[in-house]
């Protein structure tokens, strides 16, 4: 890893995520990270709903199975209840701040993902 220089869609994904952490509380830092939490989640689910119609084994099969796995599920589970508790006891405005920070977070999700992908 040393060796490979990082994509622009993975820097302003981190340091986005970084920034947030710097710049904001506990809960802006849980809702940066929810896209991430989020997105590999409901990829792995749907890439296993695939793999039945493959014709040969699929290579990233270990990589759909964690994330399909009890243990991650659950902790999508918890973060989603965790964020859900939390969210649910700020105002309108703030509500509002954490909502555009779910959308810019989730756009650099994309941009990463599309990155990976090679679009």
């Amino acid at each position: 890893m040393d060796q490979c220089e990082e994509s622009e869609a993975c820097t302003a994904y981190s340091r986005y995520i970084l920034d947030i952490g710097n710049s904001e509380d506990w809960l802006a830092l849980q809702v940066s990270l929810l896209p991430c939490l989020l997105g590999y989640w409901v990829i792995a689910r749907r890439l296993q709903s695939l793999q039945a119609s493959l014709q040969s084994p699929n290579r990233y099969a270990p990589w759909i199975n964690n994330y399909v796995g009890e243990d991650y599920t659950a902790a999508v589970a918890k973060g989603r209840t965790l964020i859900e508790k939390h969210a649910a006891k700020q105002s309108p405005s703030r509500v509002d701040e954490l909502v555009a920070i779910f959308i810019r977070a989730t756009k650099l999700e994309t941009g990463f993902w599309n990155m990976a992908a090679g679009a």
